[in-house]
């Protein structure tokens, strides 16, 4: 009972199990585990002491994403992203930080790493924080890196539809001990704070943001397992990148030539002219494709969303995001699993898009 108990408060066991290799993993000294992503974000916004400050991240990208930042009373900017990768562009983002940013978030939406190496050293020149949300992106690299890895940072998810699904949770990895330790007083509970800070460095009131040790046990027993998963998938997904590039109607990025290796939750491509989805199905069953349909893609810019809390214009345009949006379309049932509960038709998905163009607009 009491190696359970241990477990479930202290921090050891699975859970510290599923901590080592998620560092190692990221090449971090520190990991903490925790009950979701989003409480992570949270926890990392108010370790970072990002009240009234900015954090300038992609506007494509899930409201999760943000979420912890707007609660922890964060305000959030927008720079550009990549035209190919749709990643967070570091060319883009000088012109977004302004005197009261603090932070980059970089997103690995669909498991697509955003330029790492370039981000870093963006905010290390600027003196800024560097958050990756990776919470997509596990078993992802980027010039032979795993996606994250040179943040100072760097979250992945456990919950569902990730590329290892232990029903819940997250784990958070960084070389900065300080963080580290904000982090833990802040989201552990009192038995880990005095296992690893000391008597004297207890706060009862810490958020209960422990990740269940049945979910660390899930996710480190298949940690390996699901690494190799995701490579196996990516072999897939490139060959029906290559048939989607092929089809004369849309384009893919070459994700080889920009040193990347997604993880694809999702394969996301851009439509060369409208009404093409009957040509791309007709490519995709000629080349013996099965199962696999499009939607057009379902997240408009963050900042264009119905009543997010928080809105505010985007300091400066964004064309690529823009441009991104009337184009972008996703494929599903890849892996031969059927369209994802979720997907929206193309008629849906205008009709909503309406709406929050007149909210907006209001």
């Amino acid at each position: 009972m009491s190696g359970a108990w241990d477990e479930q408060l202290a921090g050891t066991g699975v859970v510290h199990e599923l901590e080592a290799r998620c560092a190692a993993h990221y090449g971090k000294v520190h990991a903490l585990a925790v009950c979701n992503a989003t409480m992570g974000l949270y926890a990392i916004a108010l370790a970072l002491g990002l009240r009234d400050r900015e954090v300038i991240t992609t506007p494509l990208t899930w409201g999760g994403t943000v979420a912890g930042f707007l609660a922890a009373g964060a305000r959030i900017g927008f720079g550009d992203v990549d035209p190919e990768t749709l990643a967070l562009s570091e060319r883009t983002l000088p012109r977004a930080v302004g005197r009261r940013t603090r932070a980059i978030l970089a997103v690995d939406l669909h498991g697509v790493p955003a330029n790492d190496a370039a981000l870093r050293a963006l905010a290390d020149e600027l003196g800024l924080w560097y958050v990756h949300d990776a919470a997509q992106s596990l078993g992802a690299r980027i010039d032979g890196r795993p996606a994250g890895s040179m943040a100072h940072v760097v979250i992945t998810s456990f919950s569902p539809g990730k590329a290892l699904s232990a029903g819940e949770g997250a784990v958070v990895t960084t070389d900065d001990a300080t963080l580290y330790e904000r982090l833990l007083w802040l989201t552990q509970h009192p038995d880990r704070q005095k296992r690893e800070l000391g008597l004297g460095c207890v706060n009862e009131f810490a958020l209960n943001a422990r990740m269940h040790p049945a979910a660390a046990a899930h996710a480190a027993h298949c940690f390996d397992e699901a690494l190799v998963g995701v490579a196996a998938r990516a072999r897939e997904v490139l060959g029906v990148l290559a048939v989607v590039r092929q089809s004369g109607v849309a384009r893919a990025p070459d994700y080889a030539q920009c040193g990347l290796e997604p993880s694809f939750s999702r394969l996301t491509g851009m439509w060369l002219r409208d009404a093409a989805g009957g040509a791309l199905h007709t490519a995709l069953t000629n080349a013996g494709v099965d199962g696999v349909s499009w939607c057009d893609a379902q997240l408009l810019p963050l900042y264009r969303r119905l009543e997010w809390p928080g809105a505010r214009p985007a300091s400066a345009r964004l064309p690529n995001a823009e441009s991104a949006n009337r184009r972008r379309f996703e494929l599903t049932g890849l892996g031969g699993r059927g369209v994802r509960e979720g997907d929206v038709s193309s008629q849906h998905r205008t009709s909503r898009t309406s709406a929050s163009e007149q909210a907006v607009h209001a």
